[in-house]
């Protein structure tokens, strides 16, 4: 099987030229303030920057009307953030190493939930069995919008506001290859056409 190169770097370019469009950046601005400043709405305005992410990655145009998803999927966020968490913290008790590798392989969980309509827990399997099949190219882009995260946090709280939506619209650039990958795809390895 060929193993197919992600450009990374591309990818970090798509994110940004997508990210400052005047009509992409001003929601997402907003739903990583939100998100940044109501601790108890955390979940619902991230699953919503993560769901405007992935159309805006598509070329869809995002409104500001997006930031709040409604109801029903604020409730699937705060659901699906909780098990999550849950699941770090246990496994952080465990020697960190275990929560670490729960957080790893979930990470993709909310853009397979904003995706794909999926339930907090169909989008948890749907995540380990993604990660699974391409971890490489996960972790290289977990550990990029890592850094990028990192390199908000050097201004606190502003610039983390800043950089986070371009983290979020970088991972969704990732989940937008390796989403359909067939079970059997050696791991981190891309098919032809994803």
């Amino acid at each position: 099987m060929a193993n197919q190169e992600v450009d990374y770097v591309k990818l970090l370019k798509d994110s940004f030229e997508t990210g400052t469009k005047s009509e992409n950046l001003v929601p997402l601005l907003v739903a990583s303030l939100l998100s940044t400043v109501t601790l108890i709405f955390c979940p619902p305005f991230i699953f919503a920057m993560f769901r405007m992410a992935l159309r805006a990655t598509k070329g869809e145009k995002i409104e500001i009307n997006q930031v709040w998803p409604g109801v029903e999927a604020a409730i699937r966020a705060f659901v699906l953030f909780f098990i999550i968490g849950i699941g770090v913290f246990v496994g952080s008790l465990l020697l960190v190493i275990p929560g670490l590798i729960f957080a790893f392989f979930t990470g993709l969980a909310p853009y397979v939930m904003a995706a794909e309509d999926a339930s907090p827990i169909e989008a948890i399997k749907r995540s380990i069995e993604i990660v699974k099949a391409s971890w490489v190219v996960v972790l290289v882009g977990s550990l990029i919008g890592a850094v990028i995260v990192g390199l908000g946090s050097v201004v606190p709280v502003v610039g983390s506001i800043l950089l986070m939506p371009f983290a979020v619209l970088f991972m969704a650039n990732i989940y937008g290859r390796v989403h359909a990958l067939p079970a059997g795809a050696q791991s981190g390895q891309l098919q032809p056409g994803a």
